[in-house]
């Protein structure tokens, strides 16, 4: 490009970028610029300028615009850019594209622009896109796009304002960032989608995660977050945020921030949000409350996993079923007191069987169970506490009072053989019971498919 080709603002820019200033073009906002001719820079020029073309020794503070209409594309691909980016309420006619460039940093507050392609950037302090910073596109794969980029200070997307008609708003596939995320006060809109409105999907964020005031929104109905695979150390996600589908299989996180939903409205979430059923959101949100002391309110989430299995994990006709008995009798094996108190139930009526037996005739004068030939009066009505304790031997698995050798039931008569029957389903139903107790206690039950 020839010298005399330069505009005066262009000029302006290499005294700029040589001295640190920030160059002020005006005072205009991007859609004021759209109608501009005055405030223009050429992407070219601003391309040549970190190349080291115009401007040998860049200030070390970065090259900074503000107010300018930038024309052309500006292509950074590969580019190992000596000093940080910034544009500040700027107006770009074209996308930016900076995939497989390094640079110290990179800032863009209040600046709009159809589209931002970052992939495979590194940088080695901050990404600022906030602050009104505005990116309208129609592509399959973002808005922003910042797949496999290798962030070393925060990604900042507070107050942005993104919006895709063909694909995601803002893609952060697999991304390595080693501070924040801060996608607060912003807002991403996604039509068509066939990823999610935000993808964080394999993202690996070093500290925290957050989202407060934030609108996410699928035009289609679709996935507005996917956080398959991520990791945070906090998240922050408000339950006002989310009401529509997300995706959380994988998603890994060490601690919740004050202002996160009530484990209610995860549940909430993870059953009614999330497509498909899975174990680890539920086992993940569990472990959570459990290493806080929070030991009844894990149980409560497990049980809600289980309940989301039944209704949605697939399983036969013959182990729904199974599953369902589980729920009843023990809760799972999260509420083990359900089958002490049917046992408990059991032993009752085993004593019932006793004392019916005691007090019903089976032939006139004599009742069904009376004292056996061993003792002094055979054919005798038994006391109550004999009833009693007859009841309990027959009823109940392993335990012999030793009553039966002094009382028990005439099964020579029909009345006999129907409370003989009955004590014996009573056995059976106590063995059952004392099996699950003892599965329940010993965690034995508690299966996670």
């Amino acid at each position: 490009m020839a010298g005399d080709d330069l505009s005066p603002l262009e000029r302006a820019l290499f005294k700029a970028v040589a001295e640190g200033r920030i160059l002020t073009c005006s005072d205009l906002k991007p859609a004021q610029l759209a109608d501009s001719t005055e405030y223009v820079i050429r992407a070219s020029v601003i391309r040549d300028v970190l190349r080291g073309r115009y401007v040998s020794n860049l200030d070390p503070r970065g090259l900074r615009i503000q107010g300018a209409r930038v024309v052309g594309q500006l292509d950074l691909d590969g580019m190992d850019c000596p000093v940080g980016i910034g544009f500040y309420d700027c107006l770009f006619d074209e996308p930016m594209s900076m995939r497989h460039a390094y640079l110290p940093w990179l800032g863009m507050g209040g600046t709009h622009l159809p589209e931002l392609s970052a992939e495979l950037v590194r940088v080695e302090g901050n990404v600022r896109l906030v602050d009104g910073f505005t990116a309208t596109a129609s592509n399959d794969w973002g808005a922003v796009r910042l797949r496999a980029a290798r962030i070393h200070g925060d990604l900042d997307c507070n107050g942005a304002r993104l919006t895709n008609h063909a694909g995601p708003a803002l893609h952060v596939q697999n991304a390595h960032i080693d501070g924040t995320v801060f996608l607060n006060n912003a807002s991403f809109t996604a039509s068509r989608v066939r990823h999610a409105t935000v993808v964080l999907l394999g993202a690996q964020i070093g500290s925290d995660l957050f989202f407060r005031n934030t609108r996410l929104t699928n035009t289609d109905g679709g996935v507005v977050l996917d956080l398959r695979s991520a990791s945070v150390e906090t998240l922050s996600l408000p339950e006002d945020i989310i009401d529509s589908p997300i995706q959380l299989d994988g998603f890994t996180y060490h601690r919740l921030g004050r202002s996160t939903a009530r484990w209610d409205r995860w549940v909430h979430w993870l059953r009614d949000l999330v497509p498909s059923y899975s174990a680890q959101p539920y086992q993940q949100l569990a472990a959570f409350h459990r290493a806080a002391g929070h030991e009844a309110i894990a149980r409560r989430i497990l049980i809600a996993q289980q309940d989301d299995l039944a209704v949605r994990g697939g399983l036969s006709k013959v182990a729904r079923l199974q599953h369902r008995l589980k729920r009843l009798i023990v809760g799972y094996g999260y509420q083990s007191w359900r089958a002490v108190i049917g046992l408990a139930a059991v032993i009752t009526l085993a004593i019932g069987v006793g004392l019916i037996a005691g007090h019903t005739e089976a032939a006139p004068g004599r009742p069904v169970a009376t004292h056996t030939d061993k003792t002094v009066q055979p054919r005798t009505p038994c006391s109550i506490v004999e009833q009693v304790g007859l009841g309990v031997d027959r009823g109940l698995p392993v335990i012999n009072t030793g009553i039966r050798d002094r009382c028990d039931i005439d099964t020579g008569s029909a009345v006999g053989q129907v409370l003989t029957a009955a004590a014996w389903l009573l056995q059976l139903a106590a063995w059952a019971l004392a099996t699950l107790v003892i599965a329940g206690y010993t965690g034995l039950i508690r299966k996670t498919p």
